[in-house]
């Protein structure tokens, strides 16, 4: 198949992705088999420091078959959705948002038949979408999005921020379906953590956060996974929190203590600066897929 030929007939930035199957049901080496000018054009903005013209021919196009990470840095949901769509013939549709540029981008991704021996393919489209509200809807089914709507009524007409934010962070909970839901703030001139608001199901046991020494130099670490993880970082099965002890083992050795099988964790950001995180954890598998899906 000419992968070249098929994405340069495509008006959006596209590209053509190898993923390498392994025998035991994983996935090896992730590469961009082709990239139209478009697409080039973006991961250019997307280039992480210190890479630029790694991935560049004498004439500035793309050099097909290098590791995607010569073009931006590894992102984990990047890779799960490429794996699910190359090897599992998935098709997806998702979304992903480029904070740095400030754009939205629906992604498609689509199993292409094209296989060669343990490498298989897809084609990944992303397509800038300046409606950010359709986006968001998408995300929410009704009764979701009437949640949400009764969480904003009561922080609009709290009299007492913590106690709404008590209550909201309760919501959330259930909404999630979580065994506990937390919201921390960290405070980097003081190196220090504050909770704004948490809640846990009655007789929960997993271990808080308050009770770990030197918890902040954690909290501040997840800011460095960002960059690879997207914008979420997801933990989801054991194969998740074996690749977490290799990439960031204190807080592997705190979610082993603490008792924690599955987290989702998103930042709290103030223009570009992650002034704390969001998260709930252990999730149902049914939900921990969805916001996979939803953050890719």
């Amino acid at each position: 198949m000419d992968f070249q030929s098929l994405v340069d007939s495509m008006n959006s930035p596209c590209c053509v992705v190898s993923v390498e199957k392994r025998p035991d049901g994983g996935y090896g080496e992730i590469r961009l088999a082709a990239g139209n000018s478009r697409y080039a054009e973006l991961i250019g903005v997307r280039m992480k420091p210190g890479v630029a013209g790694n991935g560049e021919a004498a004439d500035g196009s793309m050099i097909a078959g290098l590791p995607y990470s010569e073009y931006f840095q590894k992102n984990i949901n990047f890779e799960d959705v490429c794996f699910r769509s190359a090897v599992l013939k998935e098709v997806i549709h998702t979304y992903a948002h480029i904070y740095n540029v400030d754009v939205w981008f629906d992604i498609y991704v689509m199993p292409l038949e094209a296989e060669e021996g343990n490498i298989c393919y897809c084609l990944y489209l992303s397509i800038p979408n300046d409606d950010a509200d359709s986006i968001l809807d998408a995300f929410h089914s009704a009764s979701t999005a009437s949640d949400v709507l009764k969480t904003c009524i009561k922080l609009h007409k709290a009299s007492n921020l913590q106690e709404a934010m008590e209550s909201v962070i309760a919501e959330i909970r259930q909404i999630c379906k979580a065994e506990g839901c937390t919201v921390l703030l960290l405070n980097h001139e003081e190196e220090e953590f504050s909770i704004l608001a948490t809640d846990f199901i009655p007789g929960s046991r997993i271990k808080r956060v308050t009770e770990f020494e030197g918890y902040y130099d954690v909290a501040n670490s997840w800011k460095g996974m960002l960059g690879t993880e997207g914008d979420c970082i997801i933990v989801r099965n054991e194969e998740d929190m074996e690749r977490i002890s290799r990439i960031n083992n204190p807080w592997h050795r705190t979610l082993v203590e603490a008792g924690v099988t599955s987290v989702v964790l998103f930042p709290l950001r103030q223009g570009t600066e992650v002034q704390g995180f969001i998260w709930g954890r252990p999730l149902p598998a049914e939900e921990v897929e969805k916001l996979v899906a939803e953050t890719a």
